[in-house]
């Protein structure tokens, strides 16, 4: 009689698309290790559960509105413990705050023997909404598995958050390669030209425009570079809430003919935008992973980074790029002029490309989770 496969449940809050998920089923699908189906809250029926069902999966969902969020999670709770006690699956594993709370502690109370989670937003309520950290607690008490998505972030795991050494592991996310390196030559070819890109040095950011991605040191790294070259070009690539104060301070700074918000840009774009830059620069702290950062070394942009998530684990400084200490803007800006060397560049971004490929592919995460899971089985 063949053995019967596990049943591996993923769980994700707050998102109507998550690109990694995709990737992952579709490396299951291709596999076919293991019963995979899923789990999203979310307020309205988002557009994930159609990618997934069109790639074989069940993708059960659950209404989840976050901007009333205690009742919400409770509500939560109550749908997936009624949910996992019917279906009785081996693994359930969560990825971000809202459904790790709900959904690892729901796991708990219906018994599933095995509970992982992804640590997705690791450190952000300890520097941003510390009296919710005792739930990041909770959560790691009630899985059995805690996965780390970089080294800075597993040492926070266990330095502070406490989390037990045997409890916690590294695994890295993985990218579907082809897709995000798919560039489009007119695509390319516009942008340069509707930001005046021709001859410039172009250094590239992409990040949600909040608080904690780390723009006011971008913005004073911008400063001292243009000062040095006025030939250097800033694309700021994102939106949200800080983007009107941002504006104000490239005004204030006078750097508006250096600095030039895209706003948002489509993901099937992202790849063409990336190779319109000779650097891409993160200036982020405590980023847990950073899937643009991996995004950049896979289009053989150099990097220029604080020693945060991928690029801690990824960029050796003087190879792949330079990783500069956190609130170091002159030596980001120096290393951001070194990369004016286009024969160094060219080298680094070779091998930056090289690099992620071994580390960042949805094939390595794949293989490296179902290790995961095929150990703690076997436990």
């Amino acid at each position: 009689m063949p053995t019967r496969k596990k049943h591996i449940i993923w769980v994700l809050a707050n998102c109507n698309r998550a690109p990694y998920f995709t990737w992952f089923a579709r490396e299951a699908a291709k596999h076919n290790d293991f019963q995979l189906s899923f789990v999203i809250l979310y307020p309205s029926r988002p557009e994930l559960v159609n990618e997934l069902n069109a790639l074989g999966f069940e993708c059960h969902w659950i209404p989840y509105d976050c901007g009333s969020r205690k009742q919400q999670l409770v509500n939560a709770f109550i749908s997936l413990r009624r949910y996992f006690k019917k279906v009785k699956p081996d693994v359930v594993h969560t990825h971000l705050f809202d459904d790790s709370l709900s959904g690892i502690l729901a796991a708990k109370y219906a018994q599933v023997p095995m509970r992982f989670v992804t640590k997705g937003d690791a450190s952000y309520h300890h520097f941003h909404v510390p009296h919710w950290t005792r739930f990041d607690k909770m959560i790691n008490a009630g899985a059995t598995d805690i996965i780390a998505l970089s080294e800075e972030s597993k040492a926070f795991i266990l330095n502070t958050e406490r989390a037990p050494i045997d409890k916690v592991h590294l695994i890295h996310h993985g990218l579907a390669i082809d897709e995000v390196t798919k560039t489009d030559i007119s695509t390319i070819e516009s942008m340069r030209k509707r930001w005046n890109l021709t001859g410039k040095h172009v250094v590239g950011v992409v990040s949600r425009m909040v608080k904690w991605k780390g723009y006011d040191l971008l913005l004073d790294v911008a400063s001292e570079t243009i000062k040095k070259d006025p030939n250097v070009h800033f694309l700021f690539c994102g939106d949200g809430p800080e983007k009107q104060r941002i504006m104000r301070r490239i005004a204030e700074m006078q750097m508006e003919s250096n600095v030039s918000l895209t706003g948002p840009i489509p993901g099937t774009d992202m790849p063409s935008f990336f190779r319109c830059l000779n650097v891409f620069l993160h200036g982020a702290k405590m980023e847990p992973f950073g899937l643009v950062i991996a995004e950049a070394m896979l289009n053989g942009v150099p990097v220029v980074s604080t020693p945060t998530g991928a690029a801690g684990d990824a960029v050796i400084s003087g190879k792949h790029g330079y990783i500069c200490a956190y609130g170091n803007t002159t030596e980001m800006s120096e290393s951001i002029l070194k990369l004016r060397n286009s024969d160094l560049a060219s080298e680094f971004g070779k091998n930056a490309k090289e690099q992620a490929t071994v580390l960042f592919s949805s094939s390595t995460n794949y293989k490296n989770l179902l290790q995961l899971y095929t150990k703690s089985y076997r436990q």
